[in-house]
Formats: C-alpha cells, structure tokens, sequence
C-alpha cells in the first residue's frame, strides 16, 4: 500500500474513531457540567482542521530539508504524526528524539541534520505562536504575561533568532564560536547543524515557512472555537486562537507523556480568563485534550499498521501471490546489533581479539538470522524498539550506542536488559536471551568451559 493511502485511511479512521470517541466522552464530562448542551456536528470540523494542521506540518518539514534531499508530503507528514504520537507515550518530549530518528531514515540525512530541522520547526512554532496569541490577546483585552511566564519565552525566541541569523548570514563566525566553546567534537557536526538551516537563505522561503508556521497554528486556533461551538458556544475564532496560543506555549517545557495535566491546566486557564465559568472551562480543556491524544496516538498506530500490512502485501507478492515470502537470509549482522551482542555475551576468559571478533560476529549473525525469521509486522515493532534504545542513547551520551565505549555500552546496555523497568527488559530480552544461546554454543567456549 502506497505511502498516499496510508496517509489518506489513516486520516478517515482517525475522524471517524475521534468523533465516536468524543460523542461517548459527552456523558463522562456532563457529570462535570450539567448544564453543557448537546454536542452537535461542530466536532467534526474541528477534528478536520486539526487533521489538516499536521499535513501543513508535514509540508513545512518537507520544505526545510528539500534543499538537501526530495521527501514526499506525505511521508514527511507520517513522520511528524509518529513523532507526536510517541510524545503522548514518553514523557521529556522524547518523541522529537524520536521524530528525528525517523526523518533521517526517510530523508537519508545525518540524525544530528534532522535533529536540527526538529529544533528549527519548534522554534517557527514558538515565533508563531507569539505572534498570535499577542494580535488575539489584544483583540481580548487580555495580557499573556498575566497567564504565561512571557520574559522566559521571549528569551528563548530571541536566543533562537540569533542562532539563526549567525547560521544563515555568518556561518564562519558561528562554526569558529562552536568550536571555541566545545573542548571536544568534530567540526563536521557543527556544519551539519548550519546546513540543515539553509533553506531558509533565500528570504522568500524562510517568509514560506513562517506562513506555515501561522497558518498551522490558525488551525489549531479553529479546532478550539469549533469546539466550542460544540460546547458552550461563548468564543470567537480570535478567542480559539489565543486558547491554542496559551496553551502550546505552556506546553514548551512539557516534561508528561501526553501533556497530561499542564494541557487541561494552560487550556482551561485560557478559556476561563475569556468568561468561560471554571466547571465549563474544565470541561472543554478535557475534551479538547482527550481528542487531541486520542486522535494523535491513533493516526501514529495506523499508519504503522498501514506500514506492517504494506510490508506483508509486498513479501506476498514478491513470492507471486502464492505463500508468504520468506525474509531474506541477512549475510551481515547491522553494526547496532553487533554492538549490543558484544556487550550482552560474558567477557573473553583470554585475550584475543581475533577469537573475540569471530565470537561477536557468529553471535550477532546468528540473532539476525532469527530476527529476519519473525513475521514483518513483529519484524518492523521490534526494529522500533531498537530505534528508541538508540534515541535514549544519543540523549544521554550524546552518541549513538556503535560509537560508545565498550564498557560503556556493556553498562548502559545490561541497565536495560537487567534494570527495573518491564519495559526495557522486555525489550532487550529477546537479542539478550538470542545472544547468549549462541555465544555457548560456539565450539571454541563450549571447549573453554569443558576445561574449566
């Protein structure tokens, strides 16, 4: 299934089980507020005009890297969806992390040049955002610093600015700052960081960007008054921009998974600073949550199961139609998976490298070998997983797990193969309980072990 329909079902499964999701929830927060009238046809454009948001995110994405590689719309729209549907799943906002990952496999860019999109869109999304929700909050009467701690925003934005101005007009002055400041790195990461920027050169399409930027939040602003309309039916649209406004703007240091709590805390605090009573302001900052979470998580779930089902319908045919495809028998083991079988199997009893090599790659062959043999869709969840370990990874060390240390790695990767979280146990298990197996089968150990 091509990439366009995926993005296409997913948009239509992702309505129809939002707005049934919505309508069952209207007897959840009734309780709260009886006197909230029905909720009528309004949900469905606002989940509509939501839906839409994300496209132009998707759009917008795929212009700030078409200068270093071609990305389809709809697969830079996929990636920005699946990255926020893991924002609702981790907390620290690790699904940008995430994201990043995620673009550099579709685009073919560094991680660190797709990072660096990642923080250039957040930022547009923060200047956008400002601009907003002060042309809304004085078309309210309303002061923002009254509701949001704008010294520190504005902060960010201008520190922001300026990175960008340096990186777009004096590159040279900026890589020699970067590297005066950095004791250690390569100066080939801080030129990737000034080229993932360079789109925005020319000022008609950094202008480009920023209209996107706006018209996306316009449509978060209209999901807040079309949800309203049916709610209580109190705001205008100038008013559902400046809720949307206040709201991601608190959401910038959003530490939950899902924005749980500060979402309902900055939307229901923007919504009764408008005259929207406490029990209804409550309400609706629920509501307007509850969809929000639920629309993302599940367009993200689809499309990776229209991804699984793609992957399974191509094994089908590539075997003409006929009996499943078996996986293609991999004749290296990836440098990930090599990495962690050596730090998951015991250390050498003698020192050998030649011996340690031949070990490693017998051990890692072998797991790839098995992995290769699990049905796609399990093929592709796990490959996920791995994903995540190395996002984890390069957040805390700040490289990714094949460039650590040995010992490093060892450490690092027995904490989650052994620590305290199912999680990251369940995850590990597999490759570690794989790793072993062969590892005592290899003739040499089973002779080292014979003679003690």
């Amino acid at each position: 299934m091509s990439s366009r329909f995926s993005i296409l079902g997913s948009l239509i499964l992702g309505v129809l089980l939002s707005a049934v999701a919505a309508f069952q929830l209207r007897d959840v927060i009734q309780s709260w507020h009886s006197v909230m009238p029905p909720l009528t046809l309004f949900l469905i454009p606002s989940i509509l005009v939501y839906l839409f948001g994300h496209t132009l995110r998707g759009e917008r994405c795929r212009s700030l890297v078409s200068e270093e590689t071609t990305l389809s719309k709809s697969a830079a729209t996929n990636v920005v969806v699946v990255g926020y549907a893991v924002n609702n799943l981790l907390p620290f906002r690790l699904g940008e992390f995430f994201r990043a990952f995620a673009l550099s496999e579709q685009s073919g860019l560094p991680y660190l040049q797709s990072l660096v999109v990642i923080v250039v869109e957040r930022l547009f999304d923060v200047l956008a955002l400002l601009i907003l929700g002060i042309l809304a909050s004085t078309q309210a009467g309303i002061s923002l610093s009254r509701l949001l701690p704008m010294g520190i925003i504005e902060a960010f934005s201008l520190l922001g600015i300026l990175f960008l101005f340096l990186a777009l007009y004096f590159p040279s002055l900026l890589l020699s700052s970067i590297q005066r400041v950095k004791t250690k790195g390569d100066s080939h990461g801080s030129y990737l960081m000034v080229r993932a920027i360079q789109y925005l050169k020319k000022p008609q399409q950094l202008l480009r960007v920023l209209f996107l930027s706006l018209l996306i939040w316009c449509c978060d602003g209209f999901f807040f008054f079309f949800l309203d309309q049916a709610f209580e039916q109190m705001l205008s649209v100038s008013d559902g921009i400046l809720v949307a406004s206040i709201t991601n703007l608190g959401l910038l240091w959003s530490w939950t998974a899902g924005h749980v709590g500060l979402f309902h805390t900055y939307a229901s605090l923007a919504a009764n600073s408008l005259g929207m009573s406490a029990s209804g302001a409550s309400g609706y900052a629920f509501l307007a949550h509850f969809l929000v979470y639920f629309l993302l998580s599940s367009w993200g779930i689809l499309i990776l199961a229209f991804s699984a089902f793609a992957r399974l319908r191509d094994a089908d045919l590539s075997s003409g139609g006929h009996a499943p495809a078996k996986a293609q028998t991999p004749t290296q083991a990836s440098p990930l998976v090599s990495s962690l079988c050596e730090a998951l199997i015991p250390l050498p009893r003698q020192e050998s490298v030649e011996m340690r090599r031949n070990q490693v790659e017998a051990v890692s062959l072998f797991v790839e070998e098995e992995i290769a043999e699990l049905p796609d869709s399990i093929r592709l969840i796990y490959r996920m997983g791995l994903l995540l370990f190395s996002a984890v990874t390069y957040l805390r060390f700040r490289k990714t797990p094949e460039n650590l240390e040995k010992a490093e790695l060892r450490a690092w990767a027995n904490t989650w193969a052994y620590g305290p979280l199912p999680l990251t146990r369940k995850l590990f298990r597999p490759i570690r309980s794989m790793s072993l197996l062969a590892y005592f089968e290899l003739p040499d150990v089973q002779i080292e072990e014979a003679h003690g």
